[in-house]
This record gives structure tokens, sequence and C-alpha cells, in this order.
């Protein structure tokens, strides 16, 4: 079955809502039934659609392939580089229980609205339920498209927010699970590798102060931005970097609309200025700046690679909780507050989702109709 345009996009903000009323619900009943419950509608919601998503077809032909096939034809995938271990896995699961691509969809969006709940817990304990809902309209729709990359970044996010707390509460993070998780975001998709440096983060911010990192990952972006490719034409031309993978670099995707860059710096930008006129009070905040100064210095990239500026994907959560904290730092009632970020993320739905067909979102379909 499909749906008209302004119908789909009536599901998308109905469905969201009602996760995040479960969601707000559960959090001041204490009632796990409900958080439960708010997770399944979206995994729910993901999993039975037909073709919403640029890459839900694509996705659908890989898990009947894989499904089908043999252990053997799936190893040699696997020592190939060419998918990641854990959709591989998935597949193979999913065929031998005789389920369709669905199964896919629905596990890989249970491991992206999971984690991102759990981020939201570590970085707002009593508004976590209002930041989950944001994250719903404003990044979760991208795993309808990139389902691999959102499922990892998912993770990563989670285990950067996990330092964070831990590093605040002078607390030991212990080595296996900063491994753990990362052999896991990794195995859903190998980007992931290209983010680890992110989580020495909140111990470069302990160390030196989050002033004196706020400008080094300045600086960094700023270099991105007007080095990136002379610099990598230079390393390809003393063969550090090979001919294959300057093109991946540097493709013709790359577009000066820009909009992670845009978003993370304006944040960085803002936020310091913020800070500048306004006390610190939440420590959480200090790691916030330079990381999405990161996010910034990670989407420049973009300029020049369309799918390496994807890696700025992860800086989402990160974002819309500074986006949160500059908010909820004004005068106004909490309500009101919550009511600007929610008229933001709806805005940005409308914007990015339906106006500019951002990841063909609409028009949503679901199976068996």
């Amino acid at each position: 079955m499909t749906f008209n345009a302004f119908t789909s996009v009536i599901i998308y903000f109905l469905v969201f809502s009602m996760s995040t009323v479960l969601m707000y619900i559960g959090s001041k009943k204490k009632l796990k039934t409900l958080t439960i419950l708010s997770l399944l509608i979206i995994v729910i919601f993901s999993a039975i659609r037909l073709e919403a998503g640029t890459d839900t077809a694509t996705y659908r032909t890989f898990y009947e392939q894989v499904s089908t096939s043999t252990i053997e034809r799936s190893m040699v995938r696997l020592m190939s580089g060419e998918i990641e271990p854990f959709i591989l896995l998935t597949a193979t699961v999913g065929g031998f229980l005789g389920l369709d691509a669905w199964f896919m969809f629905g596990i890989f969006a249970l491991i992206t609205v999971f984690f991102s709940y759990k981020t939201s817990q570590k970085l707002d304990k009593k508004y976590y339920w209002a930041l989950y809902g944001v994250l719903l309209i404003m990044a979760f729709p991208n795993s309808l498209n990139t389902m691999r990359q959102m499922a990892a970044m998912s993770v990563l996010s989670y285990l950067l927010s996990s330092i964070i707390d831990s590093v605040i509460k002078k607390q030991r993070v212990h080595v296996t699970k900063i491994v753990l998780f990362s052999l896991f975001a990794i195995s859903l998709h190998y980007s992931s590798i290209a983010l680890l440096p992110i989580l020495l983060v909140p111990y470069i911010v302990n160390k030196f102060g989050y002033h004196k990192a706020f400008y080094v990952f300045g600086f960094l972006a700023i270099f991105i931005v007007t080095l990136y490719k002379p610099a990598l034409l230079i390393l390809t031309t003393v063969r550090i970097v090979s001919q294959k993978h300057y093109y991946t670099f540097v493709d013709t995707s790359g577009s000066l609309l820009n909009f992670n860059f845009l978003i993370c710096g304006s944040l960085a930008l803002i936020g310091a200025l913020h800070y500048r006129h306004h006390k610190n009070a939440n420590p959480v905040n200090e790691h916030m700046l330079p990381i999405i100064m990161t996010g910034a210095a990670y989407s420049a990239i973009g300029f020049y690679s369309g799918y390496l500026g994807r890696l700025a994907d992860f800086f989402w959560p990160f974002a819309i909780f500074m986006l949160w904290q500059i908010i909820s730092e004004t005068k106004e009632p909490p309500l009101t507050k919550i009511a600007i970020i929610y008229a933001i993320a709806a805005a940005y739905f409308l914007l990015a989702f339906v106006i500019m067909g951002t990841n063909q979102l609409i028009p949503y379909d679901i199976i068996g109709g």
C-alpha cells in the first residue's frame, strides 16, 4: 500500500509522536513496558516499509540473495570485505528462519533506535524523552536509507556519551567496553573506523580544557575546507594514497550545499558565543563544544566527497543536544522550550525530507498492501 505525500507526512509525525509520548509516560511512571513499546513502534514502522528510502530496494535484493545463498558464498563475501559481518549474519539467520527482508530492516531499526534512546539518557537524564523525540524527527529518518551507517553511528554515539559521562564523574571506562562497542559498530559499517578518533575527545578536553580543544578542532575544520584536496593530491602523488582511494575521497557528489557543515559550524559558533556571555553550569557542555567543532571538521569533507561527508551524520545527537542546552538556558518556561525545539525539528523534517526529498522517504509505503 502506497500513501500520498500528505498522508505520508502525517504518518511519520504520528508515529514519531506516539513513540515520544510513550517514552515520556514511561519515564514519568517508571514503566519499562511503555519504554519498550515506544521503541517497538519505530522498529515495526521501519520493518514493514516497502520501498520508502533510497537504498531500501537494493537492501531487499541483497537480503533475498544472501538469505537463499550458501554459507560458503556468504563467507566469500565476508572475506573479500564486500559487506559488513553483521548484515551478512542477519540475512543468513533470517533466511534460515524463513523470514523476509522485514526481519533485517527491523533488526537494524532496533539497534538504531535503542542506542539513540540510551544516548539520550546519557546526555540528559531528566528530559531524555524530549531529546529522543527530536532524534526521531531529525536523525532517524536517515536510517531508512543509510541503514547500516546509522545503526553503527548510534552505537558509537552511545559509547562516546558513556565516555563523557565517566570522565565527568572521574570514573574509569573499561577498555573492554570501548573495544567491544567499537568492534560492534565496525561490524555494522566499516566507516566506523574513521570515527574512532572521536572517542579521544573527552580525554583531550579533560586534559587541556574545552577552550583549547575547541580552537584546535576549529583550525582542523578550516584546514579541511581550504587544503583537503591539495593535501590529498600530494599524498596521492607520493603514493601514500592510491589513485583508487583518491577518487573515493574526492568524488563528484561533494556539494557546496553541505547541511552537516552548516549545522555543526553554526551551532559551534553559537555555543561558543553563548557560553562566552553565560556561565557554563553544565559540565557536559564542556565536551559538546569541541565535539560539535569536530563534527564541523568531519562534515567539511562533504564539500569534496558526498560519501565521506556522511560520516558527519554521527554528530546529530550531539548537535541536537547542544541546541537543546542553549534553548533550555533561556528564561522561557520548560514547555515553551520544548515547543521551540520541536518546531525546529518539524521544520527541518519538512525541508530536508519532504521539500528537498532527501532519502526518498515520501511516499511512505508498506508491505502486503
